[in-house]
């Protein structure tokens, strides 16, 4: 005999919700990654740019509180400060 699971809408949509925050919080993990060499006490910044690049990796850690009650898809990731050329 088979087995059918029903699921409700709500059921899937909260899936589904959970599936985009969890692909935001990878995304944000991923671009902390991608910047940890800007705080080490080595990096070839000065202290006004590392404090930006602070600040940024502050915004990402913060984006998922921020996000609040609207969609992961319509959160916007901040945007890096400017590496000098």
């Amino acid at each position: 005999m088979s087995r059918f699971t029903w699921h409700s809408r709500a059921d899937r949509d909260a899936e589904q919700r959970a599936e985009q925050e969890l692909a935001l919080r990878r995304q944000r993990d991923r671009k902390l990654k991608e910047t940890d060499w800007t705080q080490l006490p080595d990096a070839p910044l000065d202290a006004a740019a590392s404090a930006k690049w602070a600040r940024y990796r502050q915004e990402l850690r913060d984006l998922l509180d921020q996000a609040g009650d609207r969609r992961p898809e319509d959160v916007e990731l901040p945007t890096p400060p400017q590496r000098a050329r």
